[in-house]
């Protein structure tokens, strides 16, 4: 998912995945110590890129440029409230939404919404049953 700020420029499709809004990076800073608070600190993927959370599990980006960021939020199907709140509580923070990629809508920062979004998306699928998820991909 991506942070749509209070603004709601939409991400615009790209050939190899998505455009995102920007923000003012210094606008993000209170919000970064609500996550420090919750998901720990944060930990540097590359210059300019660093990362809440864990590599395999949930966990907010923020990918710098100069004085702007592209903040990419990914909620892995076993996420917790803890991390969903978090998640809420920092999109909140900066009021904005987020943007669901798969379904192309934008969704409200709470955390029942997330968590049914969770539970309907292809990830949930994949999980419950690998097998079948591939078997129906592979038809459609």
């Amino acid at each position: 998912m991506f942070l749509v700020g209070e603004e709601n420029t939409l991400p615009l499709p790209k050939d190899d995945g998505w455009e995102l809004p920007q923000l003012l990076a210094a606008s993000t800073l209170n919000a970064q110590r609500t996550l420090v608070g919750s998901m720990g600190n944060p930990w540097l993927m590359m210059e300019d890129w660093i990362v809440f959370g864990s590599e395999v599990g949930t966990r907010v980006d923020l990918l710098f440029d100069s004085n702007k960021v592209e903040i990419l939020i990914r909620l892995d199907a076993s996420a917790t409230d803890r991390e969903l709140n978090a998640v809420c509580s920092f999109v909140g923070e900066l009021n904005g939404r987020l943007f669901d990629p798969a379904t192309r809508t934008l969704l409200q920062p709470d955390r029942t919404t997330l968590a049914s979004a969770l539970a309907t998306s292809r990830a949930a699928a994949f999980s419950q049953s690998p097998r079948s998820y591939l078997s129906g991909q592979s038809r459609g």
